[in-house]
């Protein structure tokens, strides 16, 4: 036996299914927006303070990969005390980064943390934005990179927070040095300012 279904019956049938197919692709993209979770924050540091640098008597050690790059104190803008460390010029091609601090000694075996304030003034480069380093070396060799969040540049001339925390690895002899990071290496002309740093233990 045929069955006749008119035109117009089919039509309501397919607009119906696409409907109730929309709304339950939307429900679960609900769904799954609400089960995300959010990254987890950075520990705390709250152990003994094993670095501190803010640069009220000078660079206090921290150097330049190159002569384009000039560091020097400025007595504004600053984020506390009496001034800042200025960073300004041009990382040509080829180098990671504007600064670098001396290295220290860290207890293997243990999780640090590095925080740091920048103002960032001027930045030539829209595909990256600046960010700070620690790196560890073990018996005087480099071992690792670990990266802090990046400055958000659509904020410029504020006085942002950088973090990153890194475990030491056990055994041997370890040290650990800080940078102003460029996020790539392709050549960056930039003028900012780095005041409040620390490297601390978590715990």
């Amino acid at each position: 036996m045929k069955i006749k279904t008119s035109t117009q019956t089919i039509a309501v049938i397919l607009t119906t299914a696409f409907f109730l197919t929309a709304a339950g692709a939307a429900q679960a993209q609900q769904v799954a927006k609400k089960s995300t979770p959010a990254p987890p924050a950075a520990p705390a540091a709250t152990g003994a303070v094993v670095e501190k640098f803010d640069f009220e008597t000078g660079a206090a050690g921290w150097s330049a990969p190159a002569k384009t790059i000039s560091l020097g104190t400025a007595t504004a803008p600053k984020k506390s005390g009496k001034a800042s460390l200025k960073i300004s010029g041009t990382s040509s091609a080829g180098l990671y980064n504007f600064a670098v601090s001396p290295r220290k000694d860290l207890q293997p075996g243990k999780q640090y943390q590095a925080t740091a304030w920048l103002l960032v003034k001027e930045w030539d480069h829209a595909g990256t934005a600046p960010l700070l380093k620690i790196a560890l070396y073990k018996d005087g060799k480099f071992l690792s990179n670990t990266f802090s969040n990046s400055y958000d540049l659509k904020k410029k001339n504020q006085w942002q927070k950088l973090t990153v925390t890194v475990p030491t690895p056990t055994g041997g002899k370890i040290a650990g040095a800080l940078s102003v990071e460029k996020g790539t290496q392709e050549q960056i002309k930039a003028m900012m300012n780095l005041d409040e740093v620390k490297l601390q233990a978590v715990k």
